[in-house]
């Protein structure tokens, strides 16, 4: 949680690990809900086939500490439904550069 005196916000830590290389190689990023919200709405408008649902926003008590637990379980079925979806869409760039997937 990040509580700023004009805005509180939440940060979700996201480990990835890249199963095709030998090495395995893994790294965390952070993002708010806004970042799965743009990325959504991006794929949404670039592969209409992207049906990923994710969590509603809320309004008012979105810091409340259940909240935040229901909101990272529902952010990550929507990466891992997102990521075993179609190949255009898994390995899009859009997802590549929200998981900051390193460039070979």
């Amino acid at each position: 949680k990040v509580q700023d005196v004009k805005k509180a916000y939440v940060h979700y830590t996201i480990k990835v690990t890249c199963l095709v290389d030998n090495g395995n190689p893994s790294w965390t990023v952070r993002r708010r809900y806004a970042n799965f919200f743009d990325l959504k709405t991006e794929l949404d408008r670039r592969h209409r086939s992207a049906t990923s649902v994710l969590p509603p926003k809320r309004l008012y008590g979105q810091m409340d500490d259940a909240f935040i637990d229901q909101r990272r379980r529902g952010l990550e079925k929507y990466l891992k439904d997102l990521l075993s979806s179609s190949v255009d869409i898994s390995l899009s760039a859009e997802v590549c550069k929200f998981l900051d997937v390193p460039k070979h």
